[in-house]
């Protein structure tokens, strides 16, 4: 039988965080870490697919933070063999690192033999600055002629725009304030198509640490003349409706033709989309994840949310606050976004919880299909499920390296410590899409891996598992997403953070990351010693991703529902109850369909005698949910 150990460690929690000076956000430790194992009845986790693929160096910071959410668009494939990287880039290691600006890379042919060795700043610390000192969170615009590079910069306000010839020298950038001096603004993220360009960021907030953050909204500007001009169109309606104190750096934006989308992923606040048919001019909405309390603020909610009055506050399934949008050929909106825990034990503190991992965590996938998200349901005692559509699907999620059975292998962590490196997410996250002219959607994420083949011994505090990267597809022909590729394995003893993927995906998919030799961060969480972290490019076949067996993992359990599966193991037949109307797939451990039947009665029978013996996933659909079990046939 499958065990999950699920490690408990309540991480105490406000909502923003600005570099790597803590705002309003505080990381605190709880004083037990619990781990125990449990059953896991949602799914069984396959073997993941490996391959060395080189990676190319372009580029070196010290400054570890690249994002404290959502990455912006930092690789872009111009789909000729030409690439451009940003990132954010500190190459000192004293005081808040003032040197920290927007580095860049840019490959000519970086589909061709010169992928690794044709970078123009082949030497990582020549990386060239675009902007001045305390310039961060770069990303990348362009029509395919010149491209653009937005960034903040908190000291003089503004988001800066800094315009070039594609693959020019690099260091003759023209650059201009998008916003005119108006006012500051802070991660900006942004999307391009053609000579139309698109810019959302928050406002500089001016409030001090524990206190409530005054963001007036999240911002939108565009341009019709690839940014030669820019209009500002305001705060996204019905903002504050929705999040009354703002949102940190959880927001990320697409575009195809002339629609545009924008998701906000709320932690605890609802993960909604804003859709623009008319290059933003107008928008409709639509609710992903909803959270149980509209408008929660933890400055000002008096009550603490207690929906069976146990007593007890409430544990609440919402997303960390990381995810990303993309438009596909048909204009219709796919979204990726991470789930956690979370929990607000004092009202009015200003502070709230979360989990950094439990038994379902992972990446989840939701498109326009699945409509608007239903009502929070209780799961259990004193804790609310993911309230999405029953169709969500889960992705990914921490995966069994070893196969036995176990996940979570971790070395033992010290009272109140983890075993591996916090980044403010879940153990899966980080997750960013692109998409290929057939219509196959990819997602990169990372995650934390399992086993002593993965572990630092000697890290900061304690022994702690490694982080790497993934990618994984959603073909379009058969609408399944395929198993996981591991493409940072080729240095295991490495921690891989912050994955991001050109959103033009060709023959090849392109992802660039940072790594280094410690789990987490120096800049904030663990606050480890500066050490240089490697910005890497990886260029993985498309042919690779897509011959992946399709992932035997439908949605969560979401609805809870009850299904009964008797005798467990077996070897002829398996009874089923409460199945009327239900769809009932059986599929191998490799993820192919061996059994399916649509049940038109209540208790249903399944003849297994022809089946080889070995472990099979069982796949339950109903109206109200999808129940996923482990079937043992003897």
């Amino acid at each position: 039988m499958r065990k999950l150990f699920l490690l408990s460690i309540l991480m105490v929690t406000s909502i923003f965080v600005f570099g790597q000076k803590d705002v309003t956000r505080r990381n605190v430790v709880a004083k037990k870490t619990i781990i125990k194992p449990q059953i896991d009845t949602k799914h069984i986790t396959p073997r993941f697919a490996k391959e060395d693929y080189p990676g190319a160096s372009v580029g070196k910071t010290q400054y570890d933070l690249q994002t404290n959410g959502c990455l912006g668009r930092r690789i872009i494939n111009f789909g000729d063999g030409r690439l451009s990287t940003v990132f954010t880039q500190g190459l000192t290691t004293t005081g808040q690192m003032l040197d920290r600006a927007a580095g860049y890379n840019y490959n000519p042919d970086a589909s061709g033999v010169t992928f690794l060795t044709g970078w123009s700043y082949f030497d990582p610390s020549s990386s060239s600055a675009i902007i001045a000192p305390k310039c961060g969170w770069p990303s990348l615009l362009s029509n395919g002629t010149d491209e653009m590079v937005v960034a903040h910069f908190r000291e003089a306000g503004g988001l800066f725009a800094s315009k070039q010839t594609v693959g020019a020298a690099g260091q003759n950038w023209e650059v201009d304030d998008i916003t005119e001096g108006s006012e500051a603004m802070l991660w900006p993220k942004t999307a391009s198509c053609q000579d139309n360009y698109y810019v959302i960021a928050v406002d500089n907030f001016t409030t001090g640490i524990g206190e409530m953050p005054d963001i007036e909204g999240l911002h939108f500007y565009k341009s019709e003349n690839a940014g030669a001009d820019w209009t500002y169109k305001g705060i996204l309606p019905e903002f504050k409706t929705y999040y009354p104190y703002g949102v940190g750096d959880s927001y990320a934006i697409d575009t195809k033709g002339e629609t545009v989308a924008v998701v906000v992923f709320g932690g605890m606040a609802n993960t909604m989309l804003w859709k623009s048919t008319d290059k933003g001019e107008n928008w409709t909405q639509k609710v992903i994840v909803n959270f149980p309390i509209d408008a929660f603020n933890p400055w000002t909610t008096s009550e603490m949310i207690d929906f069976d009055s146990d007593g007890v506050a409430d544990t609440i399934a919402s997303t960390d606050g990381v995810g990303d949008v993309i438009i596909d050929n048909d204009g219709k909106v796919h979204v990726v976004f991470t789930k956690i825990d979370h929990v607000d034990t004092t009202p009015m503190d200003g502070q709230t919880g979360y989990f950094p991992i439990s038994e379902d965590d992972g990446v989840y996938y939701w498109n326009e299909d699945m409509g608007d998200a239903p009502e929070p349901t209780i799961k259990s005692a004193s804790r609310l499920a993911l309230a999405v559509p029953n169709q969500v699907q889960q992705i990914a999620y921490s995966f069994d390296q070893n196969g036995d059975g176990v996940i979570w292998d971790f070395a033992e962590a010290g009272t109140g410590n983890y075993p591996f490196g916090m980044y403010g997410t879940g153990m899966t996250s980080q997750a960013q899409l692109g998409i290929d002219d057939a219509g196959n959607i990819y997602c990169t994420f990372s995650t934390v891996m399992e086993t002593s083949n993965y572990v630092k011994a000697d890290a900061n505090p304690n022994p702690q598992s490694y982080r790497h990267v993934y990618v994984s597809a959603l073909k379009k022909e058969t609408g399944e997403w395929l198993t996981p590729l591991l493409i940072s394995g080729d240095v295991p003893l490495s921690e891989n953070a912050f994955p991001a993927i050109a959103r033009k995906v060709d023959e090849n998919a392109y992802i660039i990351y940072q790594q280094d030799n410690e789990p987490g961060m120096s800049v904030k969480e663990d606050k480890d010693a500066a050490t240089n972290n490697l910005i890497i490019a990886k260029r993985i076949p498309v042919a690779d991703i897509l011959a992946q067996p399709a992932l035997p993992v439908g949605t969560e359990d979401i609805a809870n529902t009850e299904i009964n599966v008797y005798p467990n193991p077996a070897s002829e037949v398996v009874y089923l109850n409460n199945v009327a109307n239900a769809q009932i797939n059986i599929y191998s451990i490799t993820g192919s369909l061996v059994y399916s039947a649509k049940s038109d009665r209540q208790n249903y029978e399944v003849n297994i005698e022809k089946f080889t013996a070995g472990t099979y996933l069982l796949k339950v659909i109903t109206k109200e949910g999808i129940s996923t079990q482990k079937l043992i046939v003897k």
